[in-house]
């Protein structure tokens, strides 16, 4: 698992409200409110599907940062390795086969992704 930091510059201005609605609306991002990657990667293994994380990023909610202007992001996010690499795989699978099937994705997502670690 890798953690990544990261500092966005917004062409316009953003809300904490709008920050937390597009984590929420991505399938494949999920949050925590545990800093230490050790800790997710162990929770993983206990609890995620065939001990695995699915999810692309782990957001650090309780670290999001926004400057006082409103068009500049920062934070912490963890990228887990293994699990992620299977679903875009399936995906790109699925792109490729022009199986325009999007309902074998959305089954693999409810079934493998937990959106809090």
């Amino acid at each position: 698992m890798h953690t990544v930091r990261f500092n966005i510059n917004l062409k316009t201005s953003i809300t904490e409200n709008n920050i937390q609605e597009m984590i929420n609306n991505n399938p494949m991002v999920s949050v925590s409110s545990k800093f230490d990657s050790n800790t997710i990667f162990e929770s993983g293994r206990r609890y995620g599907l065939n001990g695995r994380i699915f999810s692309h990023a782990i957001i650090n909610h309780n670290n999001i940062l926004l400057d006082e202007t409103r068009k500049n992001l920062k934070g912490w996010a963890f990228i887990p390795q293994e699990g992620n690499t299977i679903l875009s795989t399936i995906s790109a699978f699925i792109l490729q086969t022009n199986c325009n099937n999007n309902s074998i994705i959305n089954y693999l997502i409810k079934k493998s992704i937990s959106k809090e670690w």
